[in-house]
């Protein structure tokens, strides 16, 4: 069993019940509770001292920030009226100890839409309602090749981000017994190795990876036999996030950040952000993608997004419409 510093569970880890006395967060929050902790593997070995200036309220605290990490944990900082963005995700990444490949996450804030703090403004002039100011730490840019991350614990967070989105059936697995083996794969890593007396369908059925209408009792056995068959390699929890990273990578939806937009031609369409590029939908028809390397520029105006894209010997310019200025910044 793993040690743990929190009494915090991440989401696939709850009973049923527990889901249940959760189902009016929001999808980016994790379920905070305060029954006895099975699993957590804590914060990164490498944290940092943040200083206590910013964690506790003081005369000059004109900001309070609580910022809520993948593994569920949370903590408050406190900051000057004259701070940028940049100062709050500096602390935030010192907390949790991520040192390294920093460069993938980001904070993000939920007015009515989700919204990426941009940490090259100030902080007052993005932040809204009254303190504190709550924001979540996320994957904004994932890896073409995320099992490949120098830093363990990126991978980590990777991975708890991936699992929530498939939890929560953003992120689509539907061969089930490519779902088991990921599964699986989450609980070699937080438990350890199979043990027949312990690990049993019904034990392992307590526990969520897919949404619920996924879950019968089939699944619980299929993911009993994957589980069984990674006993003999002995895999350290590492070693896990890799495989898992691996073989995710691979579900059609990983990475994919959907936005919906209006064509010129009144039509509706869905932009969906990968690692390798803009896919286009319309309904759940892929029509098109446009790979980063041909990507001229993005660019917003109020409302307004124009895409310019280079086309072997031409140039095509693509204008799409949000609903909002909000929205549209959320794909920039």
């Amino acid at each position: 069993m793993q040690n743990h510093e929190t009494g915090l569970k991440p989401m696939w880890l709850c009973s049923q019940t527990a889901m249940d006395s959760d189902q009016n967060l929001s999808p980016v929050e994790s379920p905070k509770h305060t029954d006895e902790v099975l699993f957590n593997r804590g914060k990164s070995e490498q944290t940092a001292n943040v200083p206590n200036t910013f964690t506790r309220r003081n005369k000059n605290s004109d900001l309070e920030c609580s910022v809520y990490f993948l593994d569920g944990t949370n903590q408050t900082f406190y900051l000057p009226k004259n701070a940028t963005a940049s100062k709050l995700l500096e602390y935030a990444f010192a907390h949790i100890g991520l040192n390294d490949e920093r460069e993938y996450f980001a904070l993000q804030m939920i007015n009515k839409i989700k919204i990426w703090l941009d940490p090259t403004k100030f902080l007052k002039k993005q932040v809204f309602g009254s303190p504190p100011h709550i924001f979540y730490m996320r994957v904004k840019f994932f890896s073409v090749n995320p099992h490949q991350l120098r830093d363990d614990y990126a991978r980590y967070l990777f991975v708890l981000q991936l699992r929530e989105e498939m939890l929560l059936g953003k992120l689509q697995c539907p061969d089930d017994q490519v779902a088991a083996q990921l599964a699986a794969l989450l609980l070699q890593g937080e438990l350890g190795n199979f043990e027949k007396d312990v690990h049993t369908p019904e034990f392992i059925s307590t526990f969520r990876f897919l949404p619920e209408e996924r879950h019968t009792e089939m699944f619980d056995i299929a993911i009993q036999q994957e589980y069984a068959n990674l006993a003999r390699r002995n895999l350290t929890p590492s070693e896990t996030d890799r495989l898992y990273l691996e073989k995710v990578r691979s579900l059609p939806d990983y990475g994919v950040d959907m936005h919906k937009v209006q064509g010129k031609d009144r039509k509706v369409y869905y932009l969906g952000l990968t690692p390798t590029g803009i896919l286009v939908y319309e309904g759940s028809n892929k029509i098109g993608l446009f790979i980063w390397s041909k990507i001229l520029k993005l660019e917003m105006k109020g409302k307004k997004l124009k895409l310019v894209v280079a086309d072997e010997d031409e140039t095509n310019v693509s204008h799409f419409s949000l609903a909002s200025r909000c929205c549209c910044k959320a794909v920039c």
